[in-house]
C-alpha cells in the first residue's frame, strides 16, 4: 500500500488489515484477512490466499476491504476497491502471467476516492493468479 491517510491521531500513522472477499452475484462470499501492519501510511503485505472455485470465474470478483485496526474504538474502514474475475483464467494462461495492479482505494459510497493529507491517492498493488485444474 502507498499513501495511506492518517488513521490514529496519537502516531499520525495508522494500522492497516485488509479483509479480501471472494464473491458470486448470489453474494456468497469466502473472506480471508491479512496481517495487520502497524503504524505507517505505506504498508506492504505479503500474504497469500488460495480460493478454489468451482466452475467458472465469471460473475465473481474479489472485493477489498481496507481497514485500520483501534485498539478501544471500532475498527475504521480506510478505502475499498473490487477486482472482477471474469476472464482472469484467460488472461494468465494467454499471458503466462500472474495479473498484476495497483488499484487506487475508494470511499465505501465508491464515488470518492481516498487520498493522503498531501493529495496523493491512497493505494494497494495486488498480484492474482489463476490456475485451472482437470475434473477426475
Amino acid at each position: 500500500g502507498a499513501n495511506f491517510p492518517v488513521m490514529s491521531l496519537r502516531s499520525d500513522t495508522c494500522d492497516a488489515y485488509i479483509n479480501v472477499k471472494l464473491e458470486d452475484a448470489t453474494g456468497e462470499h469466502d473472506k480471508k484477512v491479512t496481517d495487520t501492519i502497524k503504524k505507517t501510511l505505506d504498508p506492504r503485505w505479503d500474504d497469500q490466499f488460495e480460493y478454489e472455485v468451482q466452475g467458472t470465474l465469471a460473475n465473481k470478483s474479489l472485493n477489498f476491504f481496507v481497514k485500520h485496526r483501534n485498539t478501544y474504538m471500532p475498527n475504521q474502514t480506510i478505502g475499498v476497491f473490487s477486482v472482477p474475475l471474469t476472464g482472469l483464467d484467460d488472461f494468465v494462461a494467454k499471458q503466462g502471467k500472474a495479473l498484476e495492479q495497483e488499484f487506487q482505494l475508494m470511499a465505501k459510497n465508491k464515488k470518492d476516492y481516498i487520498k493522503n493529507k498531501d493529495g496523493k491517492h491512497s493505494t494497494v498493488r495486488v498480484i492474482i493468479n489463476a490456475t485451472r485444474h482437470q475434473a477426475y
